[in-house]
């Protein structure tokens, strides 16, 4: 299949995940970008007629990725090729920048990572599906480190978005642990291998929802790395697999996330068990390989875009 992916190069973010996804879609895939970051992009070169001319490709297949990220391109709803879009943190606050490209561009299908998102577009009438993050296991992956941290808690501390995080990250530095990973952003970044070698040293790495129970790259990732997710619960998490006290656990309350760190921590077998059932799920389950195999048969059956 022939897709011509436009949207910023993310590969220098602090979070590559949304870059991840769309090299493992070029991986599988004839792909070209465009965009900011990318070879040949220009802000005098914005209409995707010249922009194809430039490239000289005719894909099967346009996918925007964010619309804030691709709301500069011109003449889209002009063309003729099917159009897809792929929307990331889709909320009350910002529903209109997606929702005036899906319409102005005239976008056939649509792509949101979580339930709550799908379900509203589909009450505005656009055709919409369930691609859920997932994680590239090429990077996030166990790399054979000791396990010598007790806790890691590593998120965006954004209290209107992630209403609990703050208290999260207080509970366990009011707790006696060894070698407890704490870091949060923007105060503290950990970037890259960095952020990958932390998650293989952790034996718990705990992570905060938001309000609207979103899952998110928090659930993939520590398992990916082997480390046990104690974790708020999730909209999405049953649908996906996820099930307390089998491949994760979940607390409810800040005395409920006391009381499970000090458990887990003095139950070795037990919490180990869950690590390596969680980290079967997310390898099995929820790489990016997956991901673009669901991606392209939905874009098969319903745009009949044929994976040559």
């Amino acid at each position: 299949m022939k897709i011509l992916i436009l949207g910023a190069n993310q590969e220098k973010r602090y979070n590559r995940g949304h870059q991840f996804f769309k090299d493992a879609i070029a991986f599988r895939h004839d792909v070209r970008f465009y965009g900011e970051g990318h070879e040949f992009w220009s802000t005098d070169r914005l209409d995707i007629h010249e922009i194809l001319g430039v490239l000289q490709y005719q894909p099967d297949v346009i996918l925007s990725y964010m619309g804030k990220y691709c709301k500069w391109v011109k003449g889209l709803a002009s063309i003729k090729t099917p159009k897809v879009h792929v929307v990331v943190d889709y909320f009350p606050w910002n529903y209109e920048v997606e929702d005036s490209f899906i319409r102005d561009n005239k976008v056939d299908l649509t792509f949101a990572v979580c339930m709550h998102e799908v379900r509203t577009l589909q009450k505005k009438g656009f055709l919409a599906f369930h691609l859920p993050f997932g994680v590239e296991t090429n990077v996030f992956k166990c790399n054979g480190q000791l396990r010598d941290a007790d806790v890691m808690a590593v998120f965006s501390v954004v209290s209107w978005a992630y209403p609990n995080r703050s208290a999260i990250l207080d509970i366990l530095q009011s707790m006696d642990l060894n070698g407890t990973l704490r870091a949060s952003w923007p105060k503290t970044r950990l970037w890259g291998q960095d952020y990958v070698d932390a998650l293989c040293k952790s034996r718990i790495v705990v992570n905060g929802v938001d309000r609207l129970k979103s899952l998110n790259w928090k659930f993939l990732e520590p398992c990916a790395c082997g480390a046990m997710l104690l974790t708020e619960a999730a909209e999405d998490m049953a649908c996906l697999g996820f099930a307390h006290g089998i491949n994760c656990v979940v607390f409810d309350g800040m005395a409920d996330l006391r009381r499970k760190v000090r458990h887990y921590l003095s139950m070795e077998s037990e919490r180990c068990k869950i690590a390596v059932t969680g980290h079967k799920l997310v390898t099995s389950c929820h790489s990016l390989n997956c991901r673009v195999r669901e991606m392209t048969e939905i874009l098969d059956k319903e745009l009949s875009i044929a994976d040559s």
